[in-house]
């Protein structure tokens, strides 16, 4: 499938046929990473959530693999001394990689 990410690729990087394109980007589907799991009183638990997406870029030619990097989103808040919970598991996401950030590191091997 094809990343909405296409959409807003740069026009300079767009080939006019398939036969020119050098660089092919793999963009991985989001992941969750627990960062830490913080225990409150009451069976409380607050779990802090990370998400990361595996980018490779691929040698359209010969399908070799140029470079791989696990972006990672913004992470959540930490756990405070008190919070404010429901009981049992609770859970605190950070941001999700952004088209940004995608961007940026592809940037440097489409123009590097």
């Amino acid at each position: 499938a094809v990343h909405e990410l296409d959409g807003t690729l740069p026009d300079e990087w767009k080939p006019l046929a398939v036969l020119h394109v050098q660089l092919v980007a793999v963009i991985g589907d989001s992941q969750e990473v627990v960062l830490q799991s913080c225990s409150y009183t009451g069976s409380a638990q607050l779990v802090r959530i990370r998400y990361t997406q595996t980018v490779t870029v691929y040698e359209a030619a010969t399908g070799r693999s140029i470079a791989t990097t696990t972006l990672r989103g913004q992470d959540p808040g930490y756990c405070q001394q008190t919070e404010l919970l429901h009981p049992g598991r609770n859970e605190r996401h950070g941001d999700l990689v952004t088209d940004e950030q995608i961007l940026e590191w592809i940037t440097a091997y489409v123009e590097g």
